[in-house]
């Protein structure tokens, strides 16, 4: 974990031997808030760039992960940013401080974590497919001899195969969102008919 401040008023920007490490700034180097954002890519700047506003807004603090590119390797490294805005007596005092974690083995678990989930889905619905196939083919052959007990039998089969089906998307939709790679849609709906439904 690495430590940094900012102080708004003088412009001058203090990070630790460890932070300096994390994003490769040499301890000679000059560095302010400027220098900072080039070092990272310019969306993940201008995401930090609003949270630091309305950090100065709202007093609340701030967290956000991003990659981070060093060179000549150009090997991504994954760090976790989080500060607060600090207000002193004096009105003329406005400092940011907040710390700065190489979160990359997190975050490489997390990925294979997904992967493995992303895997699993397409392994387990593939064949879900062919048994739904199957019994479609049966069900027909069943209406065709105009036996009713095998087509309700294969019916509730049928159902059942989607059922899974709907379980593995809903488990792999849980998993992507906790991920961060989908957003949720919020929208009313009536929880009376979705009672109803699921009888």
């Amino acid at each position: 974990m690495g430590f940094w401040t900012i102080d708004f008023i003088t412009k001058e920007v203090f990070l630790c031997d460890r932070t300096r490490m994390l994003i490769d700034i040499q301890d000679h180097m000059p560095i302010n808030a400027l220098t900072l954002l080039k070092l990272m890519e310019p969306s993940h700047g201008l995401v930090i760039i609003k949270m630091i506003r309305q950090a100065c807004a709202n007093g609340e603090r701030f967290q956000y992960e991003y990659p981070f590119y060093k060179a000549p390797s150009n090997e991504a490294v994954w760090l976790q940013i989080s500060g607060q805005v600090h207000r002193n007596v004096s009105p003329d005092s406005l400092r940011l401080t907040g710390t700065l974690i190489d979160i990359t083995a997190k975050k490489q678990n997390d990925i294979m974590k997904d992967d493995l989930m992303a895997m699993l889905s397409h392994e387990l619905k593939t064949p879900l497919s062919i048994i739904k196939l199957y019994i479609q083919m049966v069900g027909i052959m069943a209406k065709k001899a105009n036996d009713q007990t095998a087509t309700e039998l294969l019916r509730k089969a049928d159902d059942q195969v989607t059922e899974m089906t709907s379980v593995i998307d809903s488990v792999l939709d849980m998993s992507l969102i906790a991920s961060g790679k989908r957003s949720l849609q919020m929208q009313r709906f009536d929880m009376g008919e979705l009672i109803e439904t699921s009888h």
